[in-house]
């Protein structure tokens, strides 16, 4: 028994010892530059250590797997698993897989897959995050992040996509192009907009396109912001439609302040605004009727 005790205990501190040589140096080949600093690190094909981040030097670059506490690698391709987390700067291709994941500068870009807990633009305080991830991106939780392909988060404080984008609970402001799928959308139409089709229960963004839901609210963008009230021109189809500059809203409920849409369904209503009204119940101040069954519009303008 004890013999079997000795072995485990030299196995252990064997594997040990070759984790934390391997920590810091790798497959690695040192560039140094004509002050002999080391400015640059070429890893491959394999990478393992408790924290492998290039701490004092420009560029670490990783060809195959790395993995360990956390990571960071600039024109990298290969599997990036951490404990951690991964960060990224140039660009980078691959499979990042770890609790966070961040992606470091304005030119830079993550291709690939990448999934883990939290999506944070600045991946532990490396550097200003601001690059874009292409490809398949999973996260429950995401802040600040831009994407081009599928994204999947729980929840979003902040992000820009292109493509497809799934999320449960958007808690800030969202600007997209393609189809959003949501659930619950608590920005405002000035923090969130979208051209296409946004797809969910209730939501509150301005969108250019359709917005399809239980509870649709797009009044657009507010006078003074950039692009006027562009993003008011919407087909909205829900059971409650709120305010809309242009378009149709198609409903059980169906109500705008002052914008001018084609309104479609039981109750339609407006105060200032100007729609054209075709529904069991329609009420215009402006009408040639304020309150008049079948359908109504606006004869005065005030």
């Amino acid at each position: 028994m004890s013999n079997t005790k000795t072995r485990r205990n030299i196995f252990l501190m064997i594997v040990a010892v070759v984790f934390a040589v391997a920590g810091f140096t790798g497959c690695r080949h040192d560039v140094v530059n004509a002050d002999g600093e080391t400015v640059s690190a070429v890893i491959t094909p394999l990478q393992i250590g408790p924290l492998l981040i290039p701490f004092g030097e420009e560029n670490v670059t990783t060809y195959g797997l790395s993995t360990g506490l956390a990571t960071m690698d600039t024109d990298s391709c290969g599997i990036f698993a951490s404990v951690l987390g991964s960060g990224f700067a140039g660009t980078n291709y691959g499979i990042s897989a770890g609790l966070a994941f961040g992606i470091n500068g304005r030119e830079s870009s993550f291709n690939g897959i990448s999934t883990g807990l939290l999506y944070y633009k600045d991946f532990i305080g490396y550097g200003p995050g601001s690059g874009t991830q292409n490809g398949i991106s999973v996260f429950p939780f995401e802040t600040g992040s831009k994407t081009n392909g599928l994204s999947v988060e729980a929840s979003t404080l902040s992000k820009d996509f292109n493509g497809i984008d799934v999320c449960l609970f958007n808690l800030y402001g969202t600007r997209g192009i393609g189809l959003q799928v949501i659930g619950l959308d608590c920005s405002t139409n000035n923090e969130s907009r979208i051209v296409g089709c946004q797809i969910g229960g209730l939501l509150r963004s301005g969108v250019r396109g359709a917005q399809i839901g239980a509870i649709t609210y797009n009044p657009g963008v507010y006078p003074g912001h950039d692009r006027g009230d562009s993003f008011g021109k919407c087909l909205n189809l829900g059971i409650l439609n709120f305010e809309l500059k242009e378009g149709f809203q198609v409903g059980a409920i169906n109500n705008t302040s002052d914008g001018n849409p084609v309104q479609i369904g039981l109750f339609n209503t407006t105060f200032d605004g100007s729609p054209f009204q075709i529904g069991l119940l329609n009420i215009n101040p402006n009408g040639f009727f304020p309150i008049f069954p079948f359908f109504n519009y606006s004869v005065k303008k005030d």
